[in-house]
């Protein structure tokens, strides 16, 4: 009996808590022109009025806690919970900031050993692309629990682009 007990603890603790905060992250998806899908009811709730411009390349994120909206980008900039830029948000490299025409000008990527900060991968669109792929610190502990990009932490350059395309595949889950 105590050990039927001592492995369902072992289970809940080490498996179920990761399942469903892995889950959370991505409560919420903003994209398009001002168009969002919220999935924490269950059921997907659409909306618009965002002030994204997004014609390509998107991302956003969640908090894996509550599964509440912590900011969004289209590589060029990055909104907070309030749909306004963030601290630091605007300028990065994910794309011409005038077309926006990266096809996944960005992907966001929880800071490992960290749960307040996260990395905003950009590469830059492959017609007259300079930029490549970089890199941003989002802190979410700054602006009063807003979030914002970490100074000297922006657009930092980790190589030439090859493709316009980014993907992440979380390793944890």
């Amino acid at each position: 009996m105590k050990y039927n007990h001592l492995c369902l603890f072992i289970f809940i603790w080490f498996f179920l808590p990761k399942t469903s905060h892995c889950q959370l992250y991505n409560q919420h998806w903003v994209f398009g022109y001002g168009s969002s899908i919220d999935f924490s009811t269950g059921s997907p709730v659409s909306s618009i009025g965002l002030p994204i411009t997004a014609s390509e390349g998107s991302a956003s994120v969640s908090d894996p806690i509550t599964g509440q909206l912590l900011f969004y980008t289209d590589g060029v900039t990055v909104w907070n919970a309030n749909n306004q830029p963030m601290q630091n948000g605007t300028g990065l490299l994910g794309g011409d900031p005038i077309l926006l025409s990266s096809t996944a000008a960005a992907v966001i990527v929880p800071m490992p050993q960290n749960s307040n900060k996260y990395y905003i991968f950009c590469i830059d669109d492959l017609d007259g692309a300079q930029n490549g792929l970089t890199y941003s610190v989002v802190d979410m502990s700054l602006a009063g629990g807003l979030g914002g990009i970490v100074a000297g932490q922006k657009n930092i350059f980790l190589y030439g682009a090859q493709s316009e395309k980014l993907h992440a595949v979380p390793n944890d889950c």
